[in-house]
């Protein structure tokens, strides 16, 4: 996965596709973080500006998995080396794939972000990595359980760090 998210990066973030995880019909951006507003465009307007403003930095589209859980991931018994599969991929912001992760149900641990880290650094401004870890997180929750759950009502998922996401 972080070979993918480390030497691969187009000329367009490519969105083309209907996603299997969201069943939203992507779009083609040049930046990810215009990508990423228009997926939500849905959202009240004025909210916008505070998608697009990087101030002056550049996000790296990567390749990500896009539906990375525990329930898509082994062990390979011979070999030692992790599996992935069932993906959902697109181009996106590498640190987009670790809001899957953040549900206390998805069951991975901190030993797993900082073991990713270790191999990718956390982008700038590091001081709102977290904040951009619960957007992520929540932009993952609520797509998968509105294709998921839409006939339940208001649902609650509690995230790690104290955030808590309602619809």
């Amino acid at each position: 996965m972080t070979s993918l998210e480390t030497n691969i990066l187009p000329e367009k973030v490519s969105l083309d596709d209907v996603d299997s995880v969201t069943s939203m019909t992507q779009l083609s951006q040049s930046e990810w973080a215009t990508t990423f507003c228009l997926t939500i465009r849905h959202r009240d307007k004025s909210e916008e500006q505070y998608f697009v403003k990087t101030a002056g930095r550049t996000l790296k589209p990567s390749l990500v998995h896009g539906d990375l859980w525990y329930g898509n991931a082994s062990i390979d018994e011979g070999t030692g080396k992790g599996i992935v599969y069932d993906p959902a991929s697109f181009w996106a912001h590498n640190e987009y794939e670790l809001g899957n992760w953040r549900p206390k149900r998805n069951r991975f641990t901190q030993e797993y972000f900082d073991a990713y880290h270790s191999l990718i650094a956390k982008s700038d401004p590091i001081e709102d990595y977290d904040d951009r870890n619960a957007l992520y997180a929540m932009y993952v929750v609520q797509a998968v359980h509105r294709c998921l759950l839409t006939d339940l009502g208001v649902q609650k998922i509690q995230l790690t760090s104290g955030y808590t996401f309602s619809w």
